[in-house]
């Protein structure tokens, strides 16, 4: 099996695998190992060829195995491959094997890339031995306060590094808490932050500050906890943050529905015997908690989100009664209705929701 900063490096210099595989969740770091090793093909003047999904086997072989009349060297690029998902086509899967076990001459190779691969499945392993495999696993948005143990960490020392800039760690910290969960925002960002510092090079806490915006993600979780509180003032402050940002009313509709359906599971799970107590953190979470949730919900839609989605979502339960969910996603359902079904404006239908809410005297059972 040939590592893949190997297989990279033997392909700058022009020496070429049958076959490679790049999987994974976070697209940048899918992008960046193609793009590279892209790169290096075509840097050796090779000819590039690409299928999509709905590419078959057949399509993709037969570019693979056609002669070429100058001789060049060819990679055949097949994005978001199918063959590796459930259900998929075991003829498909079949002839890509036999076609592995034949190619011998090197002028034609693979790249397949996917979002999930089975590495016990025969075609991975087969690629695994005569190529290169690299799995990029999704990333965490939070870190428990030690950059070195956020997996974002060294992608960002690596990617200032290849600009001549650093970054303070207080810095790193609130750039990930403002960013998006994946890394195309957070370079992105670090892009804008290497323009603005200039030839001072190293980015500081307050570079990020002035600069990086909290992401519409965590508006809207405020948004949430301020209906908690009841602060009808910053409720609707934040509502307007998000219009104002570009969110589209329907989209904010859609997004407050989802996470607070989030929190009155998180209600529900405990009182099914979920162990959580209000004030805990998040290893609390993690220890007590998440194995808790698998035997006292099994079923529960909390335990297909990422960890500290719903460490957040048992978190927020603390703030609302049952019967304040309930009537909070009964008016979201009745304002989605209206709009969909009548003339109904989302903004405004949006504003009068939270007056509605948060005007009324809570009460209920906790």
């Amino acid at each position: 099996m040939t590592g893949w900063a190997e297989a990279q490096a033997a392909a700058e210099r022009g020496e070429f695998l049958p076959a490679y595989l790049v999987s994974g969740k976070e697209p940048y770091l899918l992008f960046r190992s193609r793009q590279k090793l892209l790169h290096a093909f075509q840097k050796c003047g090779a000819t590039i060829w690409k299928f999509d999904a709905t590419s078959t086997a057949d399509d993709v072989l037969g570019e693979l195995s056609s002669l070429s009349l100058f001789a060049e060297q060819r990679l055949v690029i097949w994005e978001d491959c199918p063959v590796f998902r459930q259900g998929s086509s075991a003829s498909d899967r079949e002839k890509l094997l036999t076609w592995l076990e034949n190619a011998g001459d090197g002028s034609a190779s693979l790249l397949l890339c996917t979002e999930k691969a089975n590495r016990n499945m025969r075609l991975y392993k087969r690629i695994a031995a005569r190529g290169a495999a690299i799995e990029h696993a999704a990333l965490s948005r939070y870190n428990l306060g030690d950059p070195a143990r956020d997996g974002a960490y060294g992608i960002v020392l690596n990617h200032l590094k290849e600009h001549d800039h650093s970054i303070q760690s207080g810095a790193f910290r609130e750039l990930r808490l403002r960013c998006e969960t994946d890394l195309w925002s957070v370079v992105s960002e670090l892009d804008r932050l290497m323009a603005y510092v200039g030839s001072r090079r190293e980015i500081q806490r307050q570079d990020v500050e002035l600069l990086v915006s909290y992401s519409k993600s965590d508006v809207l979780f405020d948004l949430i906890d301020a209906v908690g509180r009841r602060d009808l003032p910053g409720a609707m402050e934040l509502l307007g943050q998000l219009l104002r940002s570009g969110s589209s009313p329907l989209g904010v509709l859609a997004m407050l529905s989802r996470n607070v359906s989030q929190v009155r599971a998180a209600k529900d799970a405990v009182g099914a015997g979920t162990r959580w107590l209000p004030g805990k953190d998040y290893r609390f979470f993690q220890r007590e908690t998440a194995p808790s949730l698998g035997q006292a919900a099994p079923g529960s839609d909390l335990r297909k989100l990422h960890p500290f989605a719903a460490f957040k979502a048992f978190q927020r339960s603390e703030r609302f009664t049952l019967q304040e969910l309930d009537a909070l996603l009964e008016r979201l359902a009745d304002l989605d209705l209206a709009v969909k079904s009548t003339a109904a404006e989302p903004a405004r239908g949006l504003q009068m929701l939270l007056l509605a809410q948060l005007l009324k005297p809570a009460r209920g059972n906790p």
